[in-house]
């Protein structure tokens, strides 16, 4: 996938999508690789991610 963004502006959701389907993993798991790898700005597609609230018993 990086190499298939690598240089473009702008990434699609259905992109992501599609690769996280091939891979069998979550679109979020993609979306974070990205950021991390800096290949994606830290807001965009933050929609993909899923948000845990932790409780303390």
């Amino acid at each position: 996938m990086c190499s298939a963004i690598r240089g473009r502006k702008r990434i699609l959701t259905v992109e992501i999508y599609r690769f996280a389907d091939k891979q069998s993993i979550a679109p979020a798991i993609v979306v974070g690789r990205l950021q991390y790898n800096g290949y994606l700005p830290r807001n965009p597609l933050n929609n993909l991610k899923v948000r845990l609230e932790w409780f303390e018993n």
